[in-house]
């Protein structure tokens, strides 16, 4: 198993749901439909937090099923609308969804009855290894000169059905902001008769005999409030 260690404690710092790491300044919450959501994003430069974004979040996903059958050609599943990526988070799991430097928050959200639905560990917030960050070779002397990266990760993952997902907002120290989604669960499977199949391989895939997954896309939507230096009158 891989251990991550920081003896000497996380290097950013924690102001309620602000956050502070290397020159980057950024809010956060978890919303019931939208899930993780970014505000007020900013970058310091020389002393002065230069706006990036005022909000940052996945506003809409959507699922086509390729099945022309009349039992599946009717599924588009809208993801965030239908369901609500926040009322489908779940606990994160020290040392699976996040490494072990990794700082939790509890979310509170609203569930469809108006009652407080409290989500113990909902986000993750952790430093990680970034690669190499910057290094050259002095050919002429021999000297080598670099530096490792790290990167600040903002993370919470949320099942929907068969499908999990997991959202990731990474900082980088070169002022990069990212955005990264993995998809992972169990297939979407049906029953079928294999010697009068509906479609072919185009449309569907026989996992086992007299079972077939049909094929289907997830797209992604985010919604990017830039702000960047400030709104312009």
């Amino acid at each position: 198993r891989l251990v991550v260690s920081q003896p000497n404690g996380v290097s950013f710092q924690l102001n309620g749901r602000e956050v502070h790491w290397q020159n980057w300044r950024f809010r956060f919450s978890m919303q019931p439909m939208k899930g993780l959501v970014l505000y007020q994003v900013g970058y310091e430069d020389n002393g002065r937090v230069r706006p990036i974004l005022y909000k940052a979040s996945l506003s809409e996903m959507v699922v086509p099923y390729g099945d022309p059958a009349k039992t599946w050609s009717f599924r588009n599943a809208f993801d965030v609308g239908e369901y609500g990526l926040g009322k489908t988070a779940h606990p994160l799991v020290p040392l699976l969804d996040a490494p072990a430097n990794a700082v939790f928050f509890d979310a509170t959200i609203a569930n469809d009855l108006g009652d407080p639905l409290v989500i113990p560990r909902a986000v993750a917030l952790y430093e990680r290894d970034g690669g190499l960050l910057w290094k050259h070779h002095d050919s002429t002397n021999g000297e080598k000169f670099g530096r490792r990266g790290r990167d600040l990760v903002l993370s919470f993952t949320t099942t929907i059905g068969n499908y999990d997902y997991g959202i990731n907002w990474i900082f980088h120290q070169d002022g990069v902001l990212e955005v990264d989604v993995f998809l992972t669960g169990i297939l979407l499977a049906k029953g079928t008769d294999v010697a009068s199949s509906e479609c072919d391989v185009s449309c569907t895939r026989i996992v086992e005999p007299f079972v077939t997954a049909p094929n289907h896309q997830h797209f992604f939507n985010f919604r990017l409030d830039l702000d960047v230096d400030g709104a312009k009158g």
